[in-house]
């Protein structure tokens, strides 16, 4: 789901592996139709692009077929990974169920973390990330866990109430580079995660 229309956008998506693409603003009409399609192994874009061929991955991504609900695994690129995900979430507990899942996992694997999340969320993570076992006061010492308040970061990338493109790179630039600092493992990786979609 983004909200950028531009037709080339929606092919360099597609052809790095996207298997849909919904615009936010057409999300309440189409995001349905088009989590469907994609469960069924289908590719969908968005209405608005009718018209445009658009090709998808060299691979034979759309032809696979999803078992179990479950989506096959992000493609590994030799050099590195990326891989985005959005949640949706019908309450606190599954949103902090699902974070804690993550980051979790991430700090076991040796990487660093950067959460940016309201302050509530922010202890109860900690608080359940102790539970599961995890030294979050030596992860935090080390800086492999870095935990920001979202309403503080997302102020810090505004400009006339709009966020700013260059602040934004800076900010996560600057972010992801202290983060990796601390990272022992290679390769090292950083996962970052939060909320600040609802305050923008």
């Amino acid at each position: 789901m983004s909200q950028e229309s531009s037709a080339d956008v929606v092919q360099k998506a597609l052809s790095t592996g996207a298997y849909g693409y919904v615009l936010k603003t057409d999300a309440g009409i189409e995001l349905l139709e088009a989590l469907d399609a994609v469960l069924r192994g289908e590719q969908f874009v968005d209405r608005r692009f009718s018209g445009h061929d658009f090709v998808g991955a060299s691979h034979p991504r759309v032809s696979q077929k999803f078992t179990n609900g479950n989506f096959p695994a992000p493609r590994q690129n030799t050099e590195m990974s990326h891989h985005h995900e959005v949640r949706f979430y019908s309450d606190d507990d599954c949103f902090l169920d699902s974070l804690t899942q993550f980051i979790g996992a991430a700090l076991n694997a040796g990487n660093a973390v950067i959460v940016v999340a309201t302050e509530s969320h922010r202890d109860s993570l900690l608080l359940r990330l102790q539970a599961h076992g995890l030294d979050m006061g030596a992860a935090i010492e080390q800086g492999r866990y870095i935990s920001l308040n979202a309403a503080e970061t997302v102020s810090t990338i505004m400009v006339n109430d709009l966020p700013d493109q260059a602040k934004f790179r800076k900010v996560t630039r600057d972010l992801i580079a202290e983060a990796v600092k601390a990272v022992k493992v290679e390769p090292g990786r950083v996962a970052p995660c939060g909320e600040c979609a609802p305050l923008l």
